[in-house]
């Protein structure tokens, strides 16, 4: 299963260093994907921009309904925790963790 939402903003792939390494493109789209054998949270979220130029793969982590790891990228988008939350799940503890 999956369910995608489109974010109005503007995303850009940027080096760990800090530097863009693509220019600013308008449109966030975050997909979430559901492993049919575990249905409880999204395994994977991916995040691309309406030009498709700009992709991320992000693995999540969970406790029941909790995220509370990610993997793939340096920060993870507020899109995708917000599309979580919309979604019934609890992404404070996380917010709270990249917030510091």
């Amino acid at each position: 299963m999956t369910k995608t939402k489109r974010f109005e903003g503007i995303v850009r792939t940027v080096h760990q260093d800090g530097t863009a390494l693509t220019p600013v493109s308008k449109g966030v789209n975050v997909k979430l994907h559901w492993n049919p054998d575990d249905a409880v949270a999204p395994r994977c979220a991916e995040v691309f921009s309406d030009n498709g130029a700009e992709h991320a793969e992000i693995g999540l982590g969970w406790l029941d309904k909790k995220l509370i790891d990610y993997d793939g990228v340096f920060y993870l988008p507020t899109q995708v925790m917000d599309f979580l939350d919309e979604l019934g799940f609890d992404t404070a503890e996380m917010r709270q963790s990249l917030a510091n």
